[in-house]
């Protein structure tokens, strides 16, 4: 299975938590969080290719230092342009391609695994969806055999993508998980980070670091951070 990780710049990244994080702590955590993804994707057996599609240079010398692939993005046709174009860069694979969001502070190369067997138990045809915690949007896309399945990535993406499944006559289901679940968008995220007990190991101490170290930060935030 190829995996396809869009990586936005660093500096116009979480712009939602700006009322929380000054720029500087935006792009550290950015950056902490799109490492930490890849990180865990080098981890996962016969991953297949992993492509990391990014306009932020400094993402491609992450990459780089991974062993993992770059494409830049040109701008054109957004999110879901350049996700169309990675995979065309990539070419088929048999078991599928994957795409996993860089905002998620608990990914993990067990529960990509994990949800990789749910995907394969759809048979030769199938789309599988991670959402958020709310069940909107996208986190984590698996998808075989569809021929071109469309990238409909924007508001209630999650639901756009189950019914782009349905008309195409491709078996689907939705993958539960508290950990592809909690991505970092908003300042109720921020909370959640400190509420999950995913949070206390692994490669989310770095998140967790940062979002501890702002000003003004709750005494229960920062104890938690230098646990």
């Amino acid at each position: 299975m190829h995996v396809i990780v869009p990586v936005k710049s660093f500096a116009h990244a979480k712009s939602r938590l700006s009322t929380v994080l000054d720029g500087a702590l935006r792009r550290r955590l950015a950056r902490a969080m799109a490492r930490s993804v890849l990180v865990e994707l080098a981890q996962v057996r016969a991953p297949g290719r992993i492509l990391v599609v990014t306009s932020e240079p400094e993402m491609v010398e992450i990459a780089q230092s991974l062993g993992i692939e770059s494409l830049r993005d040109g701008g054109v046709g957004g999110l879901n342009g350049a996700l169309a174009e990675a995979e065309g860069w990539l070419g088929p694979a048999d078991d599928g391609i994957a795409v996993v969001c860089a905002d998620l502070p608990f990914f993990r190369a067990a529960e990509f695994e994990r949800m990789r067997a749910a995907h394969a138990a759809l048979g030769p045809t199938g789309v599988t969806i991670a959402s958020d915690h709310a069940g909107a949007g996208t986190n984590v896309r698996m998808v075989t055999g569809a021929g071109r399945f469309p990238y409909l990535y924007g508001a209630r993406s999650a639901r756009a993508h189950t019914l782009a499944a349905r008309k195409a006559g491709a078996p689907h289901q939705l993958f539960a998980s508290e950990t592809f679940a909690l991505d970092l968008d908003t300042p109720a995220d921020v909370a959640r980070v400190f509420q999950t007990a995913a949070g206390q190991a692994g490669q989310a101490q770095a998140v967790r670091t940062i979002l501890s170290s702002r000003p003004g930060a709750p005494p229960e935030i920062s104890s938690h951070g230098k646990a």
